[in-house]
């Protein structure tokens, strides 16, 4: 059984396809934890007395926060980035989807018309 040129091409954009969906998956993962991370430090940021010490870690340093006000606004201008690129990610992963599920059956079908 020989592949056509054709099929042959829509079998690598078939791989390509499965491995950008994976990579994106990761991706949605990795900023989905980061998301509800900062979702919890600002929920905890709300739960906090004033005279509470805060401190913001960077990175294996902790560093106390004078201004509670402003690492509140830093934390949610990173939330509002980050639901951004989980929006985008989505975006992506539905096209890509779509994509993968019509190469699968354009493969079947050609496969099916060689048998």
């Amino acid at each position: 059984m020989k592949l056509s040129q054709k099929v042959q091409n829509q079998l690598s954009q078939f791989e390509q396809v499965r491995q950008q969906l994976q990579m994106l998956t990761t991706q949605r993962v990795q900023v989905d934890s980061q998301l509800r991370e900062l979702n919890n430090a600002l929920e905890e940021l709300k739960k906090a007395p004033k005279d509470t010490a805060i401190y913001n870690k960077v990175g294996s340093l902790l560093f106390k926060v004078d201004n509670v006000k402003e690492l509140k606004k830093d934390l949610t201008e990173h939330q509002e980035t980050f639901d951004a690129r989980m929006k985008t990610l989505e975006r992506q992963e539905k096209k890509l989807k779509e994509r993968y599920t019509e190469l699968q059956k354009d493969i079947s079908k050609a496969v099916q018309e060689l048998e």
